[in-house]
């Protein structure tokens, strides 16, 4: 998404000291979820896809992923309850969700008229972007894929980042002291109702 924004010089400018990375929070899965009749993702092509919304962070991931992989899609910027509805209606191919899992969207789903999870391979081309290797389970979604089954998949990591400040601003904390900060509350995110992905992040005492 950062490439994105400096290659295309919008809202966080094409330089870097526009900003600072902090640290990296936690990572986000990609979510495909296809109709009855497309069995892989190289069958998007040239199909309709639904993205979600044109300047979300999936819409950014998934733009980059299509790229990547040299699949050409005719892109749908809704958002997922209704993608999900044209799905149900054959209006689009498949739509993409990157959330951390399990998403509780996904989780309330009733697969119906042979919807499903499909899977992102884990090629060069993925791993050259520096996204991960991971999969959806039973366990992640214990309504939608049967036990003992996996669905591969890759994730995208969820950072922070902030204003670079100018060095005039001498009262402003240094960034080793907002991670720190920030990252000392975590115990406080990682509680429930809290998304369990809160639990993965490692904390500075760590």
């Amino acid at each position: 998404m950062l490439n994105s924004f400096r290659s295309s010089n919008q809202t966080l400018g094409k330089y870097d000291d526009k900003i600072v990375y902090i640290a990296k929070l936690f990572n986000e899965e990609v979510h495909l979820i296809a109709g009855r009749d497309i069995t892989s993702i190289e069958q998007l092509n040239g199909r309709k896809v639904n993205i979600d919304e044109a300047r979300s962070g999936t819409s950014q991931t998934m733009r980059d992923v299509f790229k990547r992989l040299g699949i050409k899609v005719e892109e749908v910027n809704v958002i997922q309850g209704q993608a999900l509805e044209m799905l149900k209606a054959g209006e689009i191919a498949a739509t993409a969700y990157v959330s951390g899992k399990s998403a509780k969207l996904i989780s309330n789903l009733k697969f119906e008229r042979g919807m499903h999870f499909i899977q992102v391979p884990f090629s060069k081309e993925i791993s050259d972007a520096e996204y991960l290797p991971t999969d959806l389970t039973h366990e992640d979604y214990p309504d939608l894929i049967p036990a003992g089954q996996t669905v591969q998949t890759i994730a995208d990591e969820v950072v922070l980042i902030g204003y670079n400040w100018p060095k005039k601003h001498r009262s402003l904390p240094a960034r080793s002291e907002v991670r720190r900060r920030v990252l000392s509350k975590i115990e406080e995110f990682r509680k429930p109702p809290n998304h369990p992905k809160w639990r993965e992040v490692i904390s500075p005492s760590r």
